[in-house]
Formats: C-alpha cells, structure tokens, sequence
C-alpha cells in the first residue's frame, strides 16, 4: 500500500525513469487526489491522480499527451515554417490547442475554423480540411437523424471520413 510521497516515487522511477520531476507539497493520497507532475523534457506542468500516473504507459493524461509532448510553442514553430508568407493570414487558438487529432480553433483571414493540429501539420494542401461553424452544425444535424453512430457510418461513408 502506498501511504508516502516516498513510496510512490520509488514507483514512479521504477516505471517512468527520469521523464517527470513530482512536487511533494501536492502529494495526499494515493488513488485519490490529484498532485502536481512536471514533463522534465518540455517542463510542461499537469495535474493527475498518482495512481493513474503509474497505471498509465505514458504518465501523462491522454486528453493532455499531445500538448505535454508537443508544446503549443513548437507547435507554432513548425506551422510557420510550413507556411512560410502565408503564415500572416492565420492566428491559432491556444486554449483550443488540446491533441494532435482534437479540433481545434484557427482563425485565417478572421474567419473562425475548426481543424486538428495533424491535419495541418501533415496535409499539403491542409485548407481543404478546414470546418466552419456553418458546416458543423450541418454535420451536427445529419448526425442527430441518426440512432447509433454505426446506423450513420454505413449510410454516411464519405462524410464520416471527413468528420
């Protein structure tokens, strides 16, 4: 039974190595309450349960992983490098900015869009995977007419891809 903070890192090491640093202040209980963790290689900062942390293969909370292991900031970086000039006509939403394939807010030209940071990363033309608000809530009401999601996909198959 884990009971100290010494207990757990013992653990932690064991399981993660050197990858995360662990604040001692935020640590109570075991399977309980969240406390601090510190990706040593970004030096992002995030909350999780101790227990969870152990469990996990990554140590990281998969809603977060992406922006843990790939910062917002390097994000960036490496969209500006892709589009060159272009980059000027786009500004990025960082409180959007959750995963590699979770949507997330641009805004090109002050019009609003909804696209995954993969799909701009890896697509040349990534413009043709660009959503309005107009358009989701397009997909929002076909996919409402339907009972199950598998009732959708085998009628839907192209549109289905696209979401």
């Amino acid at each position: 039974m884990i009971k100290t903070f010494n207990d757990f890192l013992l653990l932690a090491r064991a399981k993660h190595g050197n990858k995360f640093s662990y604040v001692e202040s935020t640590f109570r209980r075991y399977s309980v309450d969240e406390m601090t963790i510190i990706h040593n290689e970004t030096g992002f900062e995030f909350k999780m349960i101790p227990s969870a942390h152990i469990d996990s293969n990554t140590g990281i909370p998969q809603d977060i992983i992406y922006k843990v292991t790939y910062p917002f900031e390097q994000f960036i970086k490496d969209i500006q490098e892709k589009l060159g000039d272009d980059f000027c006509r786009y500004s990025f939403d960082e409180e959007t900015y959750r995963g590699r394939s979770v949507a997330m807010v641009i805004y090109k030209d002050g019009i609003k869009y909804y696209i995954s940071p993969y799909n701009i990363l890896h697509y040349i033309d990534f413009k043709n995977h660009l959503v309005t608000e107009e358009t989701l809530e397009s997909y929002k009401k076909i996919i409402n007419k339907y009972s199950t999601l598998e009732d959708f996909k085998s009628e839907n198959k192209k549109l289905y891809k696209k979401l």
